[in-house]
């Protein structure tokens, strides 16, 4: 899927699931809302000692 496919998809939902990486490298899926900005942004809230917000400062390789 093209970037601009995708954020026009991601633009008309607001519910997605989040995945990070676990420390030993397996997978966390995060149910989630989300926003996307006029720049693409897509941004989320996530409590600091959340298992996708520690996920996500350690290795920043997400996907939605």
């Amino acid at each position: 899927m093209e970037l601009k496919d995708a954020l026009t998809y991601a633009k008309q939902h607001k519910q997605g699931v989040l995945l990070t990486l676990k420390a030993d490298g397996r997978p966390q899926a995060s149910n989630i809302l989300y926003a996307v900005g006029a720049d693409g942004t897509i941004r989320i809230s996530a409590t600091a000692d959340r298992a996708k917000a520690v996920n996500a400062r350690r290795d920043p390789r997400v996907s939605l």
